[in-house]
């Protein structure tokens, strides 16, 4: 017997915010799963928290009030000196940062502002004058105020809605969305506290249910999942035994720098607090000398080797796993919120740690997960590549989908340590981090409620920065027990292997010992895999390919004809029709929010609806379409409806609109064409690492250029090498400048001096050139004694070109013709500093006028290999002994150096050009060239199409604002063509309708233009066109009013028809 869900419930898009939707996990009798649907009531949110007011936050008064005159040779202990911080910064929020009174019984929405406190209050004021009054002047002004109030209202709210549609990106979910939306529409109901289900007994009181989770989390990490065979293997190690301590000067250990503190401090968001209370926000306005006593004690816990007890403790929040039964208390993912002050710490050792673990090649080959310049789509493209590779060769590919139990929670402590040891560290970064992982403590918090507190035995602390890395190592030797037949595929704990062979045995026998050998490596390691969810699948064309027969510990393994790796579905012919069904369903539940919002006053114009679609739809349909574009055409076919569905609803075009002039309409290509584009991107960065395995699989497999039948599924490789053969000769990968973890780390670079005239002179735009001049002679006296230098870099259609002009010597070359302006100021920069380490001179200004290149070369976390190079370099210089400095000048002010330097780099461009390759970045404009050029060839081919005498070209239009939705929908469907007037009939069935005086067709030209009709209208409202026509009418330009077609359309009364 099978049981099935009513899956349709109908309401309409207004009244949508207002329900909850949900299954109910009980028959109650029935064959069908029952609907839960609920009325949301705006209430009260149960026992809020008090949070810190930032937005009515004082900062200066912040910064005074935070000035210390202690110092770290104050106190002997990281831990008085850490107390001492937390409550020196909290003392300081006390007159400067109000906290939010919690208010249960208010509701509240995010978009009101003091403008709409005062215009209502200004209406109620009206209102009472009126009733106490009762005058028609008293009801005049009541109506002014009135009206002033809820336009105030309305703005605020489509301000707030516009601001927060432009913080979405791809990773933001949708039930934070539909939170936000609800909120915005004053529907919002926070989640109630999770009902558990112990041992029979349900579980709601709030204080009784975090005291169950916490239990649950704590019998996870306390080694009690570990086999008695690890239990009787390991029971003496212990983190201590293990010496770190070492003589040698190693740079790692180097004491930590105001650049490394404030570089880490700027790429801190603004996440939720610890315990302390302590936020990145006050942080970042701490003035200079507690930033110094803040180093200082990162710098104290550093050389004592002693981790504050402050920093043990965390606060743990329970997140629902999705699709799971949530009356279980193991079916939640704990996120812990750790002290910031601790995790800005975390970062710079991790910063150190990621460089050592690169540079010396430590972490495993087919290891992706969180390292620079990798990501999910590697694995899965190679996966996908070794798949298309033997069904092209007549095999079969057999793989085990590996999933890890508790991977987080149970992560062996001394296996980290231990793998510390192994690879070499000693000193102070050892020390940090197993003092980190010991004497872990949590409390659960539920709503308002903390649990006492717990201690967690074993696994590292999920939301922590040293948890990822220290994860990454306790797993990274699985793969060094495989036998060479065997690939495998990691990404964190997502764990895959695979072989290819000719018959399903031998591939069985290969796969078999592969599998023992990682089930006897996770033993022995405290991991332990999941059998009920770790499957085996055959990829294969060929008939008559049974199931294969594979065991861990013992119990075989479940095989499957389709599974999900890393978000994308893989079948068992690789024909992806499985995955592109749930894309396509995932993102018509998704298109749900933007039919919502479409019919709201306050988040419905074209930019934010097209903002929102691009955040959280389009990037669902393009995730992995580097693989899955390997599917046939007509199978991709299947997500054509979902984009068009976006488009029609971001423009409000009528229903039987040519997908063509959606297209074009709204400036968004089509499908096809974004995953030529997504491709070339992707390409382009594979030989950042040409040493990865990445590089080495693929590349090759570019230059041999495959041979593919038609009929065979065509991996990546085979697709983007018919791609590369319409791109300029000029874009080619070996042009791509590769990123080298070198041995001189970031953080022992001198401090990079930069000084700016612009402090004194003012902005070049609204200061005169000669007192520009004038500033920059007064500048360049403090700089007497230092050789001057003039860098510049000039892009323009013949070419680019860089130079650096000394006093006795201009230096110059041509740069690579698709190498960027910003590239090519670097390239500047860097033959400036490799004649600056020949010379006899001891001290050097470099003068440029971009400002960009300048400041990226003061950080230290940057990804532009010319950075590296250029920071490299300066190492070398002071080395030397020798001194430079940069200073911004602003360009084209008369200064002569400048002038003589952007001449000499003009004058470059018609020099040979160099075999400088460039960052892969430089290559984004020309595939974005290449997909409009397929675009408008496209485009081309459809010359009858009655958008095309408007907008010939598919470039994007700058669309004005509209006053109303209602605008923007009316002038859209007369630019394409199709309205409910003049094709409505093709949705009923029904007869074409005519004009009665003319007895032609009805279409938007006739009324617009042909119509006698509506001459006298056309004189009033289009006097100024000539010719009267439609490019003239509604082509964007000088010409275009909307205003005046709207007042058109509502004066022949066909507004409300359109």
């Amino acid at each position: 017997m099978t049981y099935t869900c009513i899956d349709l419930s109908i309401c309409s898009s207004r009244a949508v915010l207002q329900f909850n939707w949900r299954v109910i996990d009980d028959l109650h009798g029935s064959d069908h799963y029952p609907l839960m649907i609920t009325k949301l009531i705006g209430g009260s949110i149960p026992d809020p928290l008090p949070r810190w007011n930032f937005r009515k936050a004082d900062w200066s008064t912040f910064y005074n009030n935070c000035a210390t005159f202690s110092t770290i040779g104050d106190f002997d202990e990281p831990d008085a000196a850490v107390a001492y911080l937390v409550q020196h910064i909290l003392d300081a929020c006390t007159s400067s940062i109000p906290c939010t009174t919690p208010q249960p019984l208010k509701k509240s929405v995010p978009w009101w502002t003091p403008e709409c406190r005062a215009a209502t209050s200004r209406r109620k004021a009206a209102s009472r004058r009126l009733f106490r009054h009762p005058s028609q002047a008293n009801r005049n002004l009541y109506l002014l105020v009135k009206a002033q109030c809820r336009r105030t209202i309305r703005q605020a709210r489509r301000t707030s809605w516009q601001n927060f549609v432009s913080t979405l990106n791809s990773q933001t979910p949708m039930t934070s969305v539909w939170k936000k939306v609800r909120k915005f529409s004053g529907n919002y109901v926070p989640s109630p506290t999770p009902v558990l289900k112990i041992n029979g007994m349900t579980v709601a009181n709030q204080e009784a249910v975090a005291e169950v989770l916490a239990d649950s989390l704590a019998s996870v990490s306390d080694g009690s999942l570990y086999s008695e065979n690890f239990k009787k293997k390991n029971s003496l190690k212990h983190m201590s035994s293990i010496n770190f301590s070492t003589s040698e000067d190693n740079l790692y250990n180097r004491l930590f720098t105001i650049q490394e503190l404030t570089s880490a401090l700027s790429t801190c968001s603004n996440t939720a607090p610890g315990p302390d209370t302590i936020t990145y926000q006050m942080l970042k306005h701490l003035p200079g000398s507690l930033l110094t006593f803040l180093l200082d004690l990162y710098n104290l816990i550093w050389v004592s080797g002693r981790f504050p007890t402050q920093w043990e403790e965390a606060i743990i929040l329970p997140f629902p796993k999705p699709g799971k039964d949530h009356t279980d208390p193991l079916n939640y993912r704990p996120i812990a919120l750790t002290n910031c002050l601790c995790k800005l710490m975390e970062k710079m050792v991790c910063f150190r740690l990621t460089w050592y673990l690169e540079a010396n090649n430590i972490l495993a080959a087919s290891q992706f997960g969180f390292r620079q310049f990798r990501s999910t789509l590697d694995p899965l493209v190679l996966l996908e590549n070794s798949i298309g590779n033997a069904f092209r060769e007549r095999k079969i590919l057999l793989a085990v989908f590996f999933d890890l139990e508790k991977a987080y929670d149970t992560t062996w402590r001394f296996g980290i340590v231990k793998t510390l040891f192994d690879i070499g560290l000693r000193g102070a970064l050892p020390i940090f981090i197993r003092g980190f992982l010991s004497k872990r403590q949590f409390q659960m918090r539920v709503g308002s409620t903390l649990s006492q507190p717990r201690i967690q035995k074993e696994g590292v602390t999920q939301g922590s920065i040293v948890s990822v890395l220290s994860f990454a190592l306790s797993i990274n030797g699985i793969m060094s027990t495989l036998p060479p037949s065997i690939s495998s595929l990691l990404y964190v704990d997502d764990f895959t292997l695979y072989c290819v062979a000719a018959r399903l045995e031998s591939g069985e026998r290969q796969m078999q010992m592969a599998v023992n050998r990682v089930s006897e490596w996770a033993d022995d390691r405290g991991f332990r895999f999941s059998v009920a969810k770790t499957v085996s699948m055959v990829f294969t064309r060929r008939r008559n390919i049974g199931s294969p027969t594979l065991n861990l510990y013992g119990i075989p393994l479940r095989s499957v004809m389709e599974t999900r790796f890393l978000g994308l579905i893989f079948d068992r012919r690789l024909t992806w029709v499985p995955h592109l069904k749930n894309v396509r369903n995932s993102c018509l539940k998704s298109m749900d929010l933007l039919k919502a919002i479409s019919h709201s006053s306050w988040g419905a114009d074209r930019i934010t609806l097209q903002r929102l679609y691009k955040a959280l739809i389009m990037p669902k349909i393009m995730y992995g379409c580097q693989v899955y574009g390997s599917a046939s055409n007509c199978r991709l076919k299947i997500l054509d409806p979902v984009h068009n569905l976006g488009l029609r609803l971001i423009t409000g075009a009528f229903r039987s609109s040519p997908v063509v002039s959606l297209y074009t309409e709204c400036g968004d290509c089509p499908l096809e064409i974004h995953r030529d584009e997504w491709g070339l991107r992707y390409l382009f960065r594979i030989p950042i690492l040409p040493k990865s395995k990445l590089s080495l699989t693929i590349l090759p497999a570019i230059e041999r250029n495959d041979n593919f039948e038609l009929k065979q599924l065509r991996p990546f490789s085979s697709r983007i090498s018919q791609i590369l053969t319409n791109l300029p000769l000029d874009a080619s990968i070996v042009n791509i400048l590769p990123y080298r973890y070198d041995q001189i780390p970031p953080w022992i670079i001198p401090k990079i001096q930069v000084c700016s005239i612009a402090s004194k002179a003012g902005s070049k735009n609204h200061t005169h050139v000669s007192i520009m001049q004038n500033s920059f002679l007064e500048h360049q006296y403090l700089h007497t004694g230092a050789i001057p230098i003039y860098t510049d870099g000039s892009k323009s259609s013949a070419g680019v070109g860089c130079a650096a002009v000394f006093p006795s010597i201009i230096l110059s070359c041509a740069l690579h013709p698709l190498a960027s302006i910003f590239t090519a100021e670097l390239y500047a920069i860097l033959g400036a500093l490799r004649e600056i380490i020949q010379s006899p001179d001891e001290s050097f200004v470099i003068y440029s006028d971009s400002l960009s290149a300048i400041q990226t070369l003061t950080s230290l976390r940057h990804k532009n290999p010319l950075i590296m190079k250029i920071q490299q370099w300066l190492f070398f210089i002071a080395a030397k002994h020798k001194k430079v400095c940069f200073c911004w000048v602003p360009g084209h002010t008369g200064v002569a150096g400048n002038e003589l330097a952007d001449a000499a780099a003009k004058a470059a461009v018609n020099s040979p050009t160099t075999q400088l390759q460039i960052p892969h970045s430089d290559f984004k404009h020309t595939f974005r060239k290449y997909a409009l050029d397929q675009w408008q060839e496209k485009w081309d081919s459809f010359p009858n199409n009655k958008l095309k005498t408007i907008k010939p070209y598919v470039t994007r239009w700058n669309s004005p604002s509209y006053k109303s939705r209602r605008d923007e929908t009316v002038i859209a469907r007369l630019r394409i063509g199709h309205t409910r007037l003049t094709h409505g009939y093709l949705m009923e069935s029904g007869v074409r309708p005519y004009c009665l005086n003319c007895i032609v067709p009805l279409t938007v030209e006739h009324i617009l233009v042909e119509c006698p009709d509506f001459q006298d209208h056309r004189r009033t409202y289009f006097s100024r066109l000539s010719p009267v026509n439609l490019c003239n009418i509604l082509a964007e330009g000088d010409s275009f009013n909307a205003h005046s077609i709207i007042q058109f359309l509502s004066t022949i009364g066909l507004i409300d028809r359109i």
